[in-house]
């Protein structure tokens, strides 16, 4: 499932901690979950490697699509946007393939 969530404050860890107390925490996170990547044996059922499997993720699943903030010194809002990383759309690509019909994207406000 992919998320957006969007912080109301400063508060560093708070799309980090939301998710893991809905019982869903972030693909890879040591520290608020299980530190364990995105594995095709996750969603592919029957799936058998040749060895070890290697995850299609090992970072903690975190992307900031955009950012905008108030330049201090101009004054003028900046804005600052960027496609999903490969690895992520790699997952995407896995989890609309093999578990169809969950829902895409779920909005949660910290």
């Amino acid at each position: 499932m992919f998320l957006e969530a969007r912080p109301k404050t400063e508060w560093m860890h708070q799309i980090r901690v939301y998710p893991r107390e809905l019982g869903t925490p972030i693909f890879a996170d040591g520290l608020y979950g299980n530190g364990t990547g995105f594995f095709l044996s996750l969603v592919k059922a029957g799936y058998k490697p040749d060895g070890d499997e290697k995850p299609l993720l090992t970072r903690v699943a975190l992307h900031a699509a955009g950012l905008s903030f108030t330049h201090p010194v101009a004054l003028q809002v900046m804005n600052f946007e960027a496609e999903l990383p490969k690895d992520m759309r790699t997952v995407q690509k896995y989890l609309r393939k093999y578990r169809l019909g969950i829902q895409e994207l779920k909005r949660i406000s910290p």
